[in-house]
């Protein structure tokens, strides 16, 4: 497993298992987010704690959000649901009610034009 896919697993909530220990990923067995099996051994008890044992998701939950807290910036999983939200009411509003740190420099005025760095375009309707 890339440590990409691991963070991404553990951001939408889904257990991590890194077979064939020690790897790069160490460091979120070491934290108690995910669980791993030696190089050469049967992971087959560690899969059947992480989807069936009520202590061991228990245990890999707690880790979960202390890691999403203190190392992924309390990343949630939900940014492509925010950012459909805001396109939707942009779309029917013509404005959005987000920040430019979250639209970027450029801005959607009532009328469908866009505007920003310098250049401004205007949106089609149909």
């Amino acid at each position: 497993m890339e440590s990409l896919s691991a963070v991404e697993a553990l951001v939408l909530g889904r257990p991590v298992v890194v077979l064939n220990m020690p790897t790069h990923l160490r460091e979120l067995v070491d934290q108690g987010v995910a669980v791993g099996v030696a190089s050469g051994q049967d992971p087959a008890s560690a899969l059947q704690a992480v989807l069936f044992d009520p202590e061991t998701a228990a245990r890999l939950e707690a880790a979960r959000r202390r890691y999403l807290t203190d190392f992924a910036m309390g990343a949630d999983g939900r940014a492509t649901e925010r950012i459909a939200g805001l396109l939707r009411e942009m779309a029917v509003t013509g404005t959005g009610t987000g920040s430019d740190s979250v639209t970027g420099s450029d801005s959607v005025t009532r009328t469908g034009t866009v505007s920003g760095t310098g250049t401004s375009h205007r949106r089609s309707t149909r």
